[in-house]
């Protein structure tokens, strides 16, 4: 869950302080100082950090008299907004008379950014906000925090490209050519519902992200996007607030944030309380007072599954995951109208509108109405995942070429012989674009009209399914091919270490004709009408489900009548 703010007073009350040219504060215990190229910052809890008077780059993270930043001598940068704001930037430092807050405050016009670095007396978090207004260049919006590798040495190995001695895709992704590991700053991300926080340890430290308010970023509650990537120079580690890494919603304007770095003795820390950001006058930041809650219980998620409830607007997203009673709560939310969507694991089985009112609570309880057929045959499990499926419990942390990976080859799944693990996770054109399925059917089953419906959570490059049924027999039928998936805009789908985009069912409805009493197949074949790259960059499709259900049923399912 999202750690939201939870109160709200005047600025009026606590009046900031613009800090003239000369310095003051306390070098040892809550204080800011003014030096010639930098503002220094002291929490009084053993963290200080420095913000560059030029771009507010951060150029300095002390923690008990230990150095983190990495040297700027090896990255030849440091930490900084995106891939740095300009040297144009207006940058003010503030602190708070009361003695509990310092603010600093760069502002890019250039760039479209204003960027935020907080401390809180006694605490050793970094506090951080970013607003913008639409896209800023190049189309992203992140922070990367460098840290030394000498102190930081505990690291996530899936991101760690340290390891790898050679390329498998551009400048991303790369192989140990010893052991056929590989290693990507894409790997071993989370979805944001989960992975509220990351971070790299060290003897006695911990250098944690937390990634706080993703109200105004993209994506929804099963969003993933880089969060670490050590290099042989630094430890990276990240928040993206916005990316187009297979994004499937626009950029939504606003404050991003706040979020915070936390300090740690190497112990996961402590959920930051935003509470006093309240006070600072951010842009863009809106107070409890003018937000509203949406409250209610779900049915009809299937027993064991996990549920979510999340919110979408132009303006804001949110979510929850219901108790065991189905009960959910969003609060603080922006008021306006929204879609309210029910998923089931990650499968959404239910939409309704509703709309939020500031002050107010509004109730909307949600009822499941996505309807699974019966089945002559099911590979997997209608759950908007490839979960289950050959390798799909490896894909978040390697490549599919990776060593750890079972081979991706062409193959028969026999129906009540095979299992779902035998299923690839996905179909690529120029690696194992041949799938069979060979099925018994009863003299009625086989009169009966029947649809082959095939579930993918993402596709790549327009590829798309094309089936033939008993080919090679007289009674031999191909389908028509089918129109694209519309999926986000990408420059590589799996290999990039998730399997989310938009999920979609290509549904095949197979004249009786094609089929005949007892053993039957059904190869799947991917097409694409576009230029294809070899291996796993050609057109492909990733699975969540496949079935063969009566025609009547997968209309029922459908929507239709």
């Amino acid at each position: 869950m999202r750690h939201r703010i939870a109160s709200f007073c005047t600025a009026a009350a606590l009046a900031a302080v613009v800090l003239p040219n000369a310095s003051f504060g306390e070098s040892k215990g809550f204080g800011l100082t003014e030096q010639p190229d930098r503002f220094v910052v002291t929490t009084g809890a053993g963290l200080v950090f420095a913000v560059s008077r030029s771009n507010g780059d951060l150029m300095s993270i002390q923690y008990r008299g230990r150095e983190c930043e990495a040297s700027f001598a090896q990255t030849e940068r440091y930490s900084h907004y995106e891939s740095g704001l300009s040297r144009s930037s207006t940058i003010t430092a503030e602190k708070d008379p009361g003695g509990q807050w310092i603010k600093i405050t760069i502002d890019d016009d250039k760039v479209g950014v204003t960027h935020y670095y907080i401390a809180h007396r006694g605490e050793n978090n970094l506090y951080m906000a970013t607003y913008a207004e639409k896209s800023p260049p190049p189309g992203e919006m992140r922070f990367i925090t460098y840290l030394s590798r000498d102190v930081l040495t505990h690291l996530p190995p899936p991101s760690d490209i340290a390891r790898a001695d050679g390329g498998v895709e551009g400048k991303d992704v790369f192989k140990d050519t010893k052991t056929g590991n590989t290693y990507s700053k894409f790997y071993g991300a989370g979805a944001i519902l989960d992975r509220t926080v990351h971070g790299v340890t060290g003897a006695g430290i911990g250098c944690y992200m937390d990634m706080g308010d993703r109200e105004t970023s993209s994506g929804g509650p099963f969003f993933r996007d880089i969060e670490n990537q050590s290099t042989s120079k630094a430890a990276e580690l990240y928040n993206y607030m916005f990316s187009g890494h297979t994004q499937t919603e626009p950029f939504r304007p606003g404050l991003k944030g706040p979020y915070a770095l936390q300090l740690t003795d190497g112990r996961p820390p402590v959920a930051p309380d935003y509470a006093f950001i309240a006070n600072l006058g951010l842009k863009g930041y809106v107070p409890a007072a003018r937000r509203g809650t949406l409250t209610g219980h779900i049915r009809g998620v299937r027993p064991g599954d996990r549920a979510a409830v999340a919110l979408a607007s132009a303006t804001a997203q949110y979510w929850a995951t219901p108790d065991a009673t189905g009960a959910y709560t969003i609060p603080h939310a922006l008021p306006g109208a929204y879609t309210a969507t029910l998923y089931d694991v990650e499968l959404a089985v239910a939409r309704q509108a509703v709309t939020l009112e500031a002050g107010k609570t509004t109730t909307a309880d949600i009822a499941a109405t996505l309807w699974i057929p019966p089945a002559i045959f099911r590979i997997g499990t209608w759950d908007g995942t490839p979960h289950g499926f050959l390798n799909a419990d490896k894909i978040a942390d390697h490549h599919p070429s990776d060593a750890v990976m079972a081979p991706f080859s062409s193959g028969n799944f026999v129906v009540g012989r095979s299992q779902n693990g035998e299923w690839p996770l996905g179909e690529w054109m120029g690696v194992n674009n041949a799938q069979r399925i060979t099925f018994n059917l009863s003299p009625e089953q086989a009169r009966t009209p029947l649809t082959l419906r095939i579930g993918v959570t993402i596709t790549y490059n327009e590829g798309r399914p094309q089936i033939a049924v008993n080919a090679g027999t007289p009674s031999a039928w191909t389908s028509t091919l089918p129109e694209p998936s519309t999926q986000p805009r990408q420059s590589r789908g799996i290999t990039r270490g998730t399997y989310r985009g938009n999920n979609d069912i290509f549904a095949f409805d197979i004249p009786p004709a094609a089929f005949h009493p007892g053993a039957n197949t059904i190869d799947i074949q991917i097409v694409s009408g576009t230029k294809s790259y070899p291996g796993f960059l050609s057109p492909n499709v990733v699975f969540d489900a496949i079935d063969l259900v009566t025609t009547a049923d997968a209309r029922k399912a459908a929507g239709g009548k």
